[in-house]
């Protein structure tokens, strides 16, 4: 890819986050200047290939940035498969599920799940289907409804809205477990739903999230019916990545609703248009309030508090 698709990619992540920017052109790039100037994110592509840079005096939002930009380019950079080779690889029926909002102090926690057959691959490579960080609001509403065409029985959508989310993560936390354990339950939740409406289904994708196994154990039954594969980067695989498309697409609903209602935004992602967002809300809807809209975990909320 040239710079003009990597600079897409990234306009992209801006317009889905809300961030506000100011484009300037440097040698070999572009730069970026975020957050009333305090953060800069520069583009270049040379000789050497596609690099990133950044730099700025808020440390905090620096740093959620450079984490959102690594795992945004984490499939350029490595040498693993496209989701053509990915999706060519399995000639039986197979799911993939991904999450969605796990890294927003706003917003619920979306996992969901797609099981594919092998004469869809075809079909949806061809519509354009990837791993949703990499794709416009726009993109993925119109991915959705390809994936709604397969039919009701393909797909699971399991979203926990901040209040449900809060009081689950408070009661994981009481037991000695943490968000890793909640994730592993949504992961074998939506599969083992997929699996009771598709019992042809051979694999499962799970993009892991921990270096412990914390899906294979809770799958019951299921588990003897499918081959659970968990790796780094499965969102390259097709049916993960529609499993993506489907967890962001009801992350980014919740916060249209959530703007609709309040009339402004509830940002997405961790950084200072999150804690201004957040001051506004408890100042009018009061501290308790703010559990039915936010992750109460998130050290943020300290900020938004103070």
């Amino acid at each position: 890819m040239g710079l003009a698709q990597y600079e897409s990619i990234v306009l992209s992540y801006f317009l889905d986050h809300s961030i506000c920017y100011v484009r300037d052109k440097i040698p070999y790039g572009v730069r970026f200047k975020l957050f009333d100037g305090r953060v800069s994110l520069n583009l270049y592509h040379g000789k050497k290939g596609f690099t990133f840079y950044i730099q700025g005096k808020d440390g905090e939002a620096a740093q959620q940035l450079q984490e959102e930009m690594n795992l945004l380019f984490s499939m350029d950079r490595a040498p693993s498969k496209t989701s053509t080779d990915l999706a060519a690889c399995y000639d039986v029926p197979w799911m993939g599920s991904d999450e969605s909002g796990k890294g927003d102090v706003f917003g619920p926690l979306v996992c969901a799940g797609v099981v594919l057959l092998p004469a869809d691959t075809d079909y949806l490579i061809a519509s354009g289907f990837r791993d949703s960080k990499a794709l416009t609001s726009g993109k993925i509403g119109d991915l959705v409804k390809k994936i709604f065409r397969l039919g009701t029985d393909r797909y699971y959508i399991l979203s926990l809205k901040p209040s449900k989310y809060n009081d689950l993560y408070d009661q994981f936390k009481s037991q000695e477990k943490n968000l890793n354990h909640l994730l592993g339950w949504m992961h074998a939740t939506v599969i083992k739903e997929l699996v009771k409406k598709n019992p042809n289904a051979e694999i499962a994708v799970v993009d892991q999230f921990s270096k412990t196994d914390h899906v294979g154990g809770l799958l019951g039954p299921a588990g003897d019916k499918i081959n659970l594969i968990q790796r780094t980067r499965a969102e390259s695989n097709l049916a993960v990545a529609a499993g993506s498309i489907l967890a962001r697409n009801e992350l980014l609903r919740w916060h249209s609703s959530q703007k609709e209602e309040l009339g402004y935004s509830l940002p997405l992602g961790a950084g200072p248009q999150t804690i201004n967002a957040g001051k506004r809300y408890v100042a009018e809807h009061g501290v308790n309030a703010l559990r039915n809209v936010a992750k109460m975990h998130f050290k943020t909320i300290g900020q938004i508090l103070d």
